[in-house]
């Protein structure tokens, strides 16, 4: 008996067993502040993922990788993951420095607020008069899939720091997708690569992201999932763990520019 065939047949078992008894045990899941939605990020040389005495050690890491921070899958880089592009927020993250704090966000201020007016440029960051520093942050919710399109997850791109660029420049290219007769296309119409690749400076390297085209959304049950992810989104149903994307507290070694 092979793999396949034993795999059909145990979720003939369970779905037996299940019979009426679909979704108990949630009772009491009132929202969406008791769900995680995954981060997709990069790993680099100092990620604690990579730290095997590190308590976010996940096995198998390497630096180059894209790890999904619920499910703990790993994804090469060079190979990249499918994603669609549902919804766009840009705020400013106002962070404590490291060792100070914990680990959370202190302040989130909306993208319309005049915070970066108040900020000193230091070592990289920009520096509140009270200590804080402030990221501009780029956040890309997506809906990913596997290597047959298929949806496997929604998740949250993160785009700060030497990242921003990219963010501004995948953006430009989603808004210049059209339909045939020359409207604008969704968002969530195109499906779109993304990679790791290696970049530098005069301070060290790190990875950054690199996102291409792949394919117009060709399949109806994907594009209205990822229409419902928009929707759920742009009504504030689904809150962000901003504190939970580095998978430890704000420190030098974990930016992904070193100083």
């Amino acid at each position: 008996m092979n793999q396949v065939t034993k795999k059909k047949e145990t979720s003939a078992i369970i779905a037996d067993l299940v019979g009426n008894d679909v979704n108990m045990g949630f009772e009491n899941v009132s929202g969406q502040e008791d769900l995680a939605l995954p981060f997709l990020k990069k790993l680099g040389q100092m990620s604690p993922e990579l730290n095997q005495s590190n308590a976010n050690y996940v096995q198998g890491a390497q630096a180059g990788m894209i790890l999904n921070t619920v499910t703990k899958e790993l994804f090469d880089g060079s190979k990249g993951v499918k994603i669609i592009p549902c919804y766009y927020n840009r705020e400013y993250i106002e962070w404590a420095e490291r060792g100070q704090g914990t680990g959370a966000p202190v302040t989130i201020h909306p993208k319309d607020s005049d915070i970066m007016t108040k900020t000193e440029s230091r070592m990289g960051k920009e520096y509140l008069p009270n200590g804080n520093y402030v990221e501009d942050t780029r956040s890309h919710f997506v809906l990913q899939l596997d290597d047959k399109y298929n949806p496997i997850s929604e998740a949250l791109l993160v785009m700060k720091g030497t990242q921003r660029k990219k963010s501004k420049n995948w953006m430009s290219q989603q808004m210049m997708q059209k339909l045939p007769d020359g409207r604008s296309m969704p968002s969530f119409g195109v499906i779109y690569t993304l990679k790791t690749v290696q970049e530098s400076n005069d301070k060290g390297t790190w990875y950054g992201w690199d996102v291409t085209k792949d394919k117009v959304v060709d399949s109806k049950e994907t594009f209205l999932r990822a229409k419902g992810f928009y929707e759920s989104m742009k009504k504030g149903e689904k809150k962000v763990d901003h504190g939970s994307q580095d998978s430890a507290p704000k420190t030098a070694e974990t930016s992904d520019v070193p100083f």
